[in-house]
């Protein structure tokens, strides 16, 4: 919540998408902030598209439901494990697709349910 409450506080239209229903119902209590409580992998749909996805946490795997849910030209943030190493990455999805680049490592509280699937290799 506490990123939610600065965009906000900047003035910025701002939709927190909350998992948890005990941390949904604090996140209500601050001004400016619309709150959707479901799985944080799946974005909110019915609400797109975004300028801006801000992605709160680490996490292993970028699901396209989130990418999807960007305007063209919005941009995307996120902490995700490339190779073990957390980053910090910026995206901007264009008319031909989305790209992310890194500008920092910085490890961050891992989310649930962006875990990558796990596979056999040598």
């Amino acid at each position: 919540g506490y990123s939610a409450a600065l965009l906000a506080q900047m003035a910025l239209e701002v939709v927190a998408l909350e998992s948890d229903a005990v941390l949904g119902a604090e996140l209500k209590k601050l001004a400016g902030v619309q709150v959707v409580e479901g799985p944080l992998e799946q974005g909110v749909a019915a609400l797109a598209p975004f300028d801006l996805i801000l992605v709160d946490g680490q996490i292993e795997s970028l699901p396209d439901t989130l990418v999807e849910q960007l305007k063209v030209g919005g941009r995307l943030g996120v902490c995700l494990v490339e190779n073990g190493v957390s980053r910090l990455m910026a995206g901007t999805r264009s008319v031909h697709g989305f790209g992310l680049k890194s500008f920092a490592d910085a490890p961050m509280a891992p989310l649930p349910g962006f875990e990558r699937p796990r596979v056999f290799t040598f």
